[in-house]
């Protein structure tokens, strides 16, 4: 589910009309978040989580993200400043 929801961001600029997103989903980001484009590295299942190591383009500086699905929809986006810390927050060991 979360390869699709990455393949209509990229196609389509959300995933919001996909319908793949709980109506009342969280988005949580850092304080400094940047917008960029991002190159998806891996993708980590840890349960009802899925984290998903990325870089983002130009300044190649990688992220976490944890995305929490429940019954098919995902219901909270979380966005780290390190894969370190996205892995921590969805109990996968680093």
């Amino acid at each position: 589910m979360i390869r699709r929801i990455y393949a209509v961001w990229a196609e389509e600029g959300s995933p919001v009309p996909s319908r793949l997103l709980d109506p009342e989903i969280e988005w949580v980001d850092p304080p400094d978040a940047v917008e960029a484009g991002i190159d998806i590295d891996e993708m980590l299942d840890a349960g009802d989580r899925v984290v998903v190591l990325a870089t983002l383009r130009g300044s190649e500086r990688r992220q976490g993200y944890v995305w929490t699905l429940r019954d098919g929809k995902v219901i909270r986006f979380e966005r780290f400043n390190s894969p370190d810390d996205a892995m921590r927050a969805a109990g996968v060991r680093c």
